[in-house]
């Protein structure tokens, strides 16, 4: 296996300090505010205009192409079964990151923000058949229009 490359290194710590950030902000199903804000902020801070919908997704297009074209949707909830009186401590047991939230979902929502500083340099839109409209949500969290 090839070692990966110092972007590849720099888009993975990105993930993991995501993650660790997210993990921290209690999320309870329909308080989910604070957490939309922050993937709304860090996709803000990447050039992009991320929207928020009448029941709290968050979403972004990578470029502006019709609504009307299909899509592929792939995303992670902003919610967790942890209240808010849970402690949200995040810490490295070994080699794991541990605390409430980290796996669900708080990985896969990192993760997610992640993408569109990825995909658009990596994606071979002839072979994916893929066009250059993307959308990316937050709930909900990506989406990939198709042709």
């Amino acid at each position: 296996m090839n070692r990966p490359n110092s972007t590849e290194v720099n888009s993975a710590r990105r993930v993991l300090d995501h993650t660790i950030e997210l993990a921290r902000i209690p999320a309870p199903t329909n308080e989910e505010g604070d957490r939309a804000l922050m993937v709304s902020n860090w996709w803000s801070a990447l050039g992009l205009r991320p929207e928020m919908d009448d029941v709290g997704n968050v979403l972004v297009r990578l470029s502006h192409a019709a609504s009307e074209e299909p899509a592929i949707l792939i995303c992670a909830h902003l919610d967790t079964v942890f209240g808010r009186d849970t402690e949200h401590e995040v810490r490295f047991d070994g080699d794991n990151l541990v605390g409430p939230s980290v796996g669900d979902n708080s990985v896969a929502v990192a993760a997610l923000v992640e993408l569109p500083s990825i995909l658009p340099s990596s994606l071979d839109r002839k072979s994916t058949r893929l066009n250059s409209s993307h959308l990316v949500i937050s709930y909900a969290v990506f989406c990939l229009k198709k042709k």
